[in-house]
This record gives structure tokens, C-alpha cells and sequence, in this order.
């Protein structure tokens, strides 16, 4: 994989070395290698192609006068390099129209920057800025990347141009974060667009935004529609912050500007979680957007150390080996969550971690458990404190087995046995699930914002991992990157792994990896389109290979092959082809992302708009065959008000009284 680094003027233990041009370096195979000289620019008026960076600069401050500073995508799938991320670390940028940005990179590192955005007066007129930009200049942008981090920046409003902050858009079903970045004066702060989530699992898988702070920012926080797509799959996760993590972003809470705002309110509410104290953690301008700060009535307490690392369980200093040992311990306490929830949803096809989990369990352990559900709801508290106290019992089961007999769990005491008098004691997380089991539609959302904290702490622990292997510069980290990536129960880690195999020519053992994602989870149509072009782009580059051509010797039938694949579409599999062509072959095709030309109906409004104040209904799924789930606030305490079901042709089916604010 190629790697090009920018810089300009430089400045360091207050000297100035000002360069007549922009210097570029391509970086060959040997991380840190100069391996074709550099190429110089007497001024660049768009963004140019450019692959892997690595920029440590320790406060050294570059990028003066310049278009842009850092352009990075993985354009050489299947070289020798497919998964080298690129580092930005302490670099400083000015006078650009976009600090840093990639197109189809995994894992690329942008922390404790900081870039002064608005202060470069030219047109943009550059294919990827040009017309979706609007005329906004840019500090992050990542398009179609994952496994990223994106932490510690510092965003300041430096010209009279309009700005956007940090943009991510179609990171898709990964856990990513953007986290404890401080952005000020910017008209847009921080943005997810496009597809940011799992469709199958929207409330536990995808971007979310952690300890961010906002001073004077005109939209703090907005999920965005990119401009073209199936809106109803565009989205950030719509679990921001859970429960167990509360999200701790700051907003200004100042009427005429937004604190959060979300273009997906048919398809795509997003919960918010906050703790104490109000301001500045609570969201107050929202748009389709709902806060919470308590949990069956509790309310939330932060974590210790929130917001001092990515991910609670795994603190700055640790070693690799209990950063493995994190990641799999999270990644079991994901599965164990996620069984009891496949239960619920009447038997959802389960994701491979749940059949591994679940299959390591004993045989006698399945008989009990058909028994006792056979016997529920009537078991007795001193049968359940029997089954409570089998050393041998799965947590997992003892929780269902809980779930299913809500009589005997609200038994005066039984609660704080479970807790204190057990044998085996529950985490207090599993008791909170069975007391938000006693109201199907609480238990439900608690399952969600369990599986989401243990997700995203298996996934955060597993970032920082890699973080650290890619650092290492004496050897190859390949094989255990490769290690981390199977850890992780998503496509997008499938879709990594893969391409580690691609980088040495393993092509067959990629496309078998990819050929299987449908077997280990649940996939939409789109998602199969995905895959299916992933392997048809393997398949075209396999075949060049076999006859010598390497991705830059492309024939022009080969290279019109994977135009006519990936050309129109915007996944993963479409990003990669396209910036191949891109980097070689000078075929280029623009991101797609904006949103100033989303559908009416999705337009967010012009200027801050208070919390909505009238009552709102959210039924799920809709239409339904089998049952639904009713969300609903009045906002104030009703006087006889009911939700009334009818059936398709009408006919009514129930009449639901409702006697409190929310439920």
C-alpha cells in the first residue's frame, strides 16, 4: 500500500521553516522508507489522491496555506499493505479546507490535533468537496472507514467560511467512537451521516459519540442523512450512551443553536443518556431525539473514569495480553446478554458468538432449563434460590429461568438474596435486567443498552489493541491484527480479516470468509449486495493476478470490470474498487455525503428548536404480524387517554388504558 504525507510551512521550538511548495513523500512498501523521492506543488486549489500517513509531529505545526494537510484511502486492496492505517498525532493545522481525511481506511489513528478551520478564502471546485461540501471546510472526514480513533482534537473557527468539525459518514455495523474531542465557534460541530449502524441491531451496534465538549457551536451533535441512499438505514446508533456508560457530551443549551438533531425520526429515534449534573450534560434543543437520565426510576450514575479512556475495563497502561484478555471477556459478557435477548425476540437467528457461548454449555444444563421454563411462571422463590445456587447452572440461564417467573423475583427479599445471599451472587447487572423484565417493553430496552456497553467495550478494547501493534515498528503485527479482527462478532470485522488474507494473496481463504457472514448473522439485502460485489472485486483482482497483473497493471477489460461493479454504489466493496481506479487509473468517483439536498421530509429546521412538547407514539415493528411495542410520552399526566389497535382491515383488536406520563 502507497502512503503520501503533506506538509507545508513547519514550525518548531519557535522556528519557522517556510517551503516554496507543498513537499509529498510516497512511501513504499517499508513503513518509513522515502522509496520514490518527493514530488512538489506550487499551490493545490482541490483535494488530491493519496493513501497511508503516518504524522507524529509533537506540537510541530504544519499545513499553513494549504488546500489540505492529510488525504488518505486504501486504494491498493489486495498489495502487499491492505490493512496499513496511518497515524495523525499531535499535528497542527491551519488554513486548509479539510485537516484529515480518508475514504475506505480501517483502523487510521487522528488524536490530540488541533485544526483551525474557515481561514482558506478559495473556491471548491475539487471532485470530493464539490458540490456536497456546500462551500464548509472540514477538520476530520472520514468516509466508508471503521475500526478508527478519533480522540482528543481540538477544533477552533479561525475564518468567516463555513465549517463543519468532525464528519463521519458510512462507517456502517461497527462500534466505532468519537471520543473526548472539544470543538468551539464551528457551525457544525460533530456529524454522523449515511449508514452508521447495524440494521439488525441499531441500538447496540454503531457510531456513537462519547465525553465530546461543544462551546458555541451552532449544531452540536447532528445524525445526518448523505444525501442520496435508503434513508431509513441512515443513521448513528440510536443508543448514544447507554445506561451503564452515560454518554457525557457537553452542550451549549442555548436557544437559536441545536444541541442534537436527527434527520431519521420515522425509522431512527435515538435515545440519549445523561447523568447529572443538567448542565451542561443534558441535550436541551433536540430534534427527534429522546433523554434519559434514570432507569426503572433510578437514577444514572456515571462510571468511575468515564471519560478517562475509551473503554472503562481497559485503562491507559495496560499490556496487550490483558487487552486480549478484556476484549474476550467483553465479548463474553455480550453473548450472554445477546442469548437472553434472541429469547425474547421469540427466537431471532442468533449471531455466531451466542452458538459458541451456548455450545460450550452442558447437556444437563439444557434439560433443567426445558424444565423449569416448562413449570413457569410458577416456580416458588425456594425453587428459583435452588437453581440460584447451582455452581454449574450458565449465569445466562439462571437470568432466563429469573425472566420467566416475575411473581417469585418480586417476592419481598428475593432481590437482595440474589444479590448478598446467593451462592454464586449476580452481577448487578443481571438483577437489573430482571427487574426491567417485569415490564416486557423496559426489559427489552435494558437488554439493548446491555449488549451495547459490552459491545462497544469488547470493541473499544479491542481499538486500542491494534492501536498498539500498528505501533510496532520492528515487527510484523499482521497475523495478530488479523487475531483482534476475529474476535469481533460484525461484518465489518469479517470484512478486515479478510483483507488480511488479500495481503498475501490468500485469496480463496478471503472469499471463503466473506461467502460465510450470512451464516454467523442475520443480513439485509443490501448487506448481501455488499458481500456479493466484495467477492465479484476478489474475484476480478484474483483473476489478474493469476495472469501477473498486479492492481496497478490492470488491463483496460479487468479495469472495466470493476467499474461496472462498483460504479452507482457506496459500501464498502464499492469504496475500495472505486479508489483503486482512483489512485491508478485516474477514475475517480466523489463520496457521497452532504445533506443540504435531503428529502423534505427529512429537513432538519433552520434554527434551534425546543424539546418537542406534544405527545409522541412509537410503535415497533410496524406494520407487525405477531405482537409490537408501544413507546409512548404525553408529556403530561393523562386524563382517560388510551392507545387503540386496529387490524389491517380495520377491526379493533385492543383498547390500552394508559394511567401514567410515559411507558
Amino acid at each position: 500500500m502507497w502512503a503520501w504525507v503533506t506538509f507545508t510551512t513547519t514550525k518548531a521550538q519557535g522556528r519557522r521553516r517556510r517551503q516554496t511548495a507543498a513537499q509529498v513523500w510516497r512511501w513504499g512498501g517499508d513503513q518509513g522508507r522515502p522509496c520514490s523521492g518527493f514530488k512538489k506543488y506550487d499551490g493545490l486549489d482541490r483535494l488530491i489522491s493519496a493513501q497511508v500517513v503516518s504524522v507524529d509531529n509533537d506540537g510541530i505545526e504544519t499545513g499553513f496555506g494549504f488546500m489540505e494537510n492529510v488525504f488518505a484511502y486504501d486504494g491498493d486492496m489486495g498489495g502487499p499493505d491492505a490493512l496499513r492505517n496511518f497515524t495523525v498525532d499531535r499535528a497542527w493545522f491551519t488554513n486548509n479546507i479539510c485537516g484529515v481525511y480518508s475514504s475506505g481506511v480501517i483502523g487510521f489513528v487522528a488524536k490530540r490535533n488541533t485544526i483551525k478551520l474557515g481561514g482558506r478564502n478559495v473556491p471548491l471546485t475539487g471532485l470530493i468537496e464539490s458540490p456536497s461540501w456546500y462551500g464548509r471546510h472540514r477538520g476530520i472526514y472520514s468516509f466508508s472507514g471503521y475500526g478508527f480513533i478519533v480522540d482528543d482534537n481540538t477544533l477552533l473557527q479561525q475564518g468567516s467560511n463555513l465549517t463543519e468539525g468532525i464528519v463521519i459518514g458510512h462507517s456502517r455495523d461497527h462500534n466505532d467512537m468519537v471520543f473526548r474531542n472539544h470543538a468551539t465557534n464551528l457551525e457544525r460541530a460533530y456529524i454522523g451521516e449515511g449508514q452508521c449502524i447495524d440494521p439488525n441491531s441499531r441500538a447496540v451496534k454503531g457510531l456513537h459519540f462519547q465525553c465530546n465538549e461543544n462551546t458555541d457551536n451552532g449544531t452540536n451533535f447532528w445524525s445526518r442523512f448523505a444525501g442520496t441512499g435508503d434513508a431509513a438505514d441512515q443513521s448513528i446508533r440510536t443508543n448514544q450512551g447507554t445506561p451503564q456508560r452515560v454518554a457525557d457530551n457537553t452542550f451549549d443549551q442555548e436557544a437559536g443553536r441545536i444541541d442534537f438533531t436527527n434527520d431519521g425520526c420515522s425509522n431512527n429515534m435515538i435515545s440519549y443518556w445523561w447523568a447529572d449534573p443538567l448542565t451542561p450534560n443534558k441535550p436541551v434543543y433536540t430534534t427527534c431525539v429522546s433523554e434519559d437520565n434514570d432507569l426503572n426510576g433510578v437514577l444514572l450514575v456515571r462510571p468511575t473514569g468515564n471519560c478517562l479512556n475509551r473503554a472503562v475495563h481497559t485503562p491507559a497502561g495496560v499490556s496487550v495480553t490483558q487487552m486480549a484478555a478484556n476484549v474476550e471477556a467483553q465479548r463474553i459478557a455480550y453473548g450472554t446478554t445477546r442469548y437472553l435477548y434472541d429469547q425474547l425476540m421469540d427466537g431471532g437467528d442468533p449471531e455466531a458468538v451466542v452458538e459458541e457461548i451456548t455450545s460450550s454449555w452442558p447437556e444437563d444444563a439444557w434439560e433443567l432449563r426445558a424444565d423449569l421454563l416448562s413449570w413457569s411462571p410458577y416456580l416458588s422463590v425456594d425453587a428459583l434460590q435452588s437453581v440460584m445456587d447451582l455452581g454449574t447452572f450458565p449465569t445466562a440461564m439462571k437470568v432466563e429461568v429469573c425472566v420467566a417467573n416475575p411473581e417469585a423475583t418480586q417476592s419481598d427479599g428475593f432481590m437482595d438474596w440474589l444479590k448478598f445471599g446467593c451462592l454464586y451472587p449476580l452481577d448487578e447487572e443481571y438483577t437489573q435486567m430482571i427487574i426491567a423484565s417485569w415490564e416486557n417493553r423496559t426489559y427489552r430496552s435494558h437488554l439493548e443498552g446491555v449488549m451495547a456497553y459490552h459491545h462497544d467495550e469488547m470493541t473499544q478494547a479491542a481499538h486500542l489493541r491494534m492501536e498498539m501493534l500498528y505501533a510496532d515498528t520492528v515487527h510484523d503485527p499482521l497475523d495478530s491484527l488479523r487475531l483482534v479482527w476475529q474476535q469481533l462478532p460484525t461484518a465489518g470485522a469479517r470484512y478486515a480479516e479478510a483483507l488480511s488474507y488479500l495481503q498475501v494473496g490468500a485469496w480463496s481463504t478471503a472469499y471463503n470468509i466473506l461467502d460465510s457472514i450470512d451464516d454467523q448473522q442475520e443480513m439485509t439485502e443490501d448487506e448481501l449486495s455488499e458481500r456479493d460485489r466484495m467477492l465479484g472485486v476478489i474475484d476480478i483482482l484474483s483473476n489478474a493476478a493469476a495472469l501477473g497483473h498486479t492492481p496497478d497493471q490492470l488491463d483496460l477489460a479487468e479495469r472495466n470490470a470493476l467499474d461496472l461493479l462498483t460504479k452507482d454504489a457506496y459500501d464498502r466493496a464499492a469504496t475500495w474498487g472505486q479508489n483503486l481506479l482512483c489512485f491508478y487509473y485516474d477514475q475517480c468517483t466523489a463520496p457521497t455525503t452532504g445533506g443540504e439536498s435531503m428529502p423534505k421530509s427529512l429537513s432538519r429546521p433552520s434554527r434551534a428548536l425546543p424539546a418537542v412538547n406534544k405527545p409522541m407514539l412509537v410503535v415497533m415493528p410496524n406494520p407487525a404480524s405477531a405482537w409490537a411495542t408501544f413507546d409512548f410520552d404525553l408529556k403530561s399526566m393523562p386524563n382517560n387517554a388510551c392507545i387503540v389497535v386496529h387490524d389491517a382491515e380495520g377491526r379493533l383488536l385492543d383498547n390500552i388504558k394508559l394511567g401514567q406520563t410515559k411507558g
